[in-house]
């Protein structure tokens, strides 16, 4: 029998060296009926083989930044609860660089401003799409893109645009 990790207040980081879930369980959730919040989790390895891992219980349990170093997520497998509440919205790296979708879940990624000359999405199987291109370059007005877990993005630009990451 797998008990969650119990929290009694407030936490500033939690770090899990290794999550396997073959069976349903919860991994979060407090011994009393009040809401508590985790300011970062980390996890090393998150296995989800079947069934359903949730994160929080009972009570409230909000996770303002969840990074997992490695996973493994099985076709057909489950992540409830909050995972997907609020993904940490990276910083626009230089022209060319591509940040990856280093969450769990997938993320939409909405694009504005900046003048972008081209975008490409890299899979976790290493191909790469091109999904704008135009020489001249364009602002962006809204564009929206999805990275599953492990995909990256690369946008080249004259003008810095603005992304924000959310949960897909």
């Amino acid at each position: 029998m797998y008990d969650p990790l119990q929290i009694n207040g407030n936490v500033g980081y939690i770090h899990l060296d290794n999550v396997n879930s073959v069976y349903n369980l919860t991994l979060l959730n407090t011994q009393v009926n009040s809401a508590v919040t985790v300011a970062k989790l980390n996890i090393g390895y998150l296995n989800v083989s079947s069934n359903t891992l949730t994160l929080s219980g009972y009570s409230l349990v909000t996770v303002n930044d969840i990074e997992v170093d490695t996973f493994s997520i099985a076709p057909g497998a489950a992540l409830g609860g909050q995972w997907a509440n609020s993904p940490k919205t990276p910083t626009v790296p230089s022209s060319g660089t591509p940040p990856k979708n280093t969450n769990p879940y997938p993320v939409y990624i909405y694009v504005t401003e900046g003048v972008v000359t081209q975008i490409e999405i890299t899979k976790s199987s290493g191909s790469t799409y091109v999904v704008m291109n135009n020489a001249a370059g364009i602002t962006m007005s809204g564009q929206g893109y999805t990275l599953r877990p492990r995909d990256s993005i690369t946008m080249w630009y004259s003008m810095v645009p603005t992304c924000v990451w959310l949960a897909a």
